[in-house]
């Protein structure tokens, strides 16, 4: 009962910046409030929020989850900088939460998204998240069963997965990640 309105407190946040962002009212991102952190921080309370997302979604027309993916993926268009690692998790984070809701188009927007801003700076940890997104693709065009896709993402792992292996410890770091 305590994860339930904790749940509850969450949505309740996540809903007055949801209204906030759709008035043009947010000063930023959707998906950088604290809202949206709180949402994707737990992934195994993601099953307590999809009532509450399906409920906005029927009854008021809200896309919640799709909007904050879409803000995701213009965000990281947008972004310059160089430290990845806090979209690395988000972007894993969200493309979990929409996994289990169903949203299969937007989580592959999503790693695409990551993926795109990640070849933009070839670094080892980067590459890395690359395998790990291509990786996701593959098994949720699998479940869509969007089989061309699944084998281009399969194409795509496969050769980051040389590349990490072309590193000197690179097939420990494969060994460890899958």
């Amino acid at each position: 009962m305590e994860k339930e309105l904790e749940t509850l407190e969450i949505m309740k946040r996540v809903e007055i910046v949801y209204a906030l962002d759709s008035r043009d009212e947010l000063p930023g991102e959707i998906i950088l409030t604290e809202a949206v952190e709180s949402l994707l921080s737990e992934p195994s309370t993601f099953h307590l929020f999809y009532k509450y997302l399906n409920h906005f979604r029927d009854k008021y027309r809200m896309k919640i989850a799709e909007d904050i993916a879409a803000s995701y993926c213009q965000y990281m268009l947008k972004y310059q900088g160089t430290n990845a690692l806090p979209f690395i998790r988000i972007g894993f984070g969200l493309a979990e939460l929409l996994l289990g809701y169903g949203a299969y188009e937007d989580v592959e927007s999503v790693l695409l998204s990551l993926m795109n801003y990640l070849a933009k700076n070839p670094v080892l940890e980067n590459w890395i998240a690359m395998y790990e997104a291509l990786v996701k693709i593959m098994e949720i065009n699998n479940i869509n069963i969007n089989f061309k896709r699944s084998d281009w993402a399969r194409g795509m792992f496969a050769e980051m997965a040389r590349k990490i292996k072309l590193m000197s410890f690179g097939q420990d770091i494969l060994d460890e990640s899958g």
